[in-house]
């Protein structure tokens, strides 16, 4: 977690996911790693030095995030009651939901 900034999240078939941009990559590689964090993320190294307090408070700070979104998220779900639960709902979906239910009013 420390050396590129990424984790393997704790799901079936989980790939890794990037603490910083939120973004997956598809094999759990390395070299794919390493250079997605020096090509998408050049700043970071030189905002947070390898090996300093700065950065291990900066990524357990992102780490923690991370942890408290996807528990959010999976609360949601387990509380949805539904087999199949959208969480992430666009924002014009969620304009037209209203539109609707001030038209029913």
């Amino acid at each position: 977690t420390d050396k590129y900034v990424f984790i393997l999240p704790d799901r079936l078939n989980a790939k890794p996911l990037c603490l910083l941009c939120h973004k997956s990559l598809s094999v759990l590689k390395e070299y794919n790693i390493r250079r997605h964090h020096t090509k998408k993320h050049q700043t970071f190294g030189a905002q947070f030095p390898k090996g300093t307090s700065e950065r291990a408070s900066k990524v357990q700070s992102l780490l923690a995030s991370y942890n408290r979104s996807s528990s959010t998220i999976s609360t949601g779900k387990s509380n949805c009651g539904l087999s199949t639960c959208v969480i992430d709902v666009s924002k014009e979906e969620t304009a037209l939901h209203r539109l609707k239910l001030l038209k029913n009013v």
